[in-house]
């Protein structure tokens, strides 16, 4: 039987000054191009398609309101995949990862960059992954739209930068969804885009 609920949660976004740096083409920083077998199974686990329509959906959304559409940055995608993957390997469903870093934390650290602005949103939905539910599920929730839409203090001044990530995986440990299949999705948006100083992957 299919699950049609949904567990949403929301980053509130830290301000601090942008210092006038621009996006960048990023890298993954993994020494030369290498990836290591945990890298490797978490692309495996990707969901690339349901990524792909889910951001066509908030792209258009946002075209519509007159903002720019978000652009995925190879940098930011990393950081959000391992974040996605160890929410899925842990079943838990946190803006604060097994590091004690929420995501703009984690975004400036993995970067080196303390001058990037970001905000995040994930969620766990039950059933069959498609980037329609995911985003039907974001559009339903006040906060998570309001972030995706950059209204009130969610504002990023008009991102163009986007890391974002669908993987397979259970419902959340201790939820009514424990061991339900589902997928997790998760966006981190951000005012420029960043080259890593270190792979999360390699830590």
């Amino acid at each position: 039987m299919k699950i049609k609920t949904l567990i949403l949660l929301i980053m509130i976004v830290t301000f601090a000054s942008c210092g006038g740096s621009t996006g960048t083409t990023s890298n993954t920083g993994t020494g030369g191009g290498t990836t290591n077998d945990t890298e490797a199974n978490a692309e495996a686990s990707r969901l690339s398609t349901v990524e792909t329509d889910l951001l066509a959906l908030i792209n258009g959304e946002r075209n519509d309101d007159g903002l720019p559409s978000l652009l995925r940055d190879v940098g930011l995608d990393l950081i959000m995949l391992w974040h996605v993957t160890q929410m899925a390997n842990n079943m838990t469903l946190s803006h604060t990862d097994e590091n004690g870093r929420g995501a703009e934390e984690r975004v400036r650290y993995y970067s080196g960059d303390d001058t990037v602005r970001c905000s995040e949103i994930i969620q766990w939905w039950g059933g069959t992954a498609s980037g329609q539910v995911h985003y039907d599920g974001y559009f339903n929730s006040t906060e998570h739209h309001n972030a995706y839409m950059e209204n009130g203090i969610y504002n990023l001044g008009g991102a163009e930068d986007v890391g974002i990530a669908a993987v397979s995986g259970e419902g959340p440990a201790g939820s009514q969804f424990e061991g339900n299949s589902g997928s997790y999705s998760g966006l981190v948006i951000c005012n420029q885009g960043v080259t890593l100083d270190i792979n999360p992957f390699d830590e």
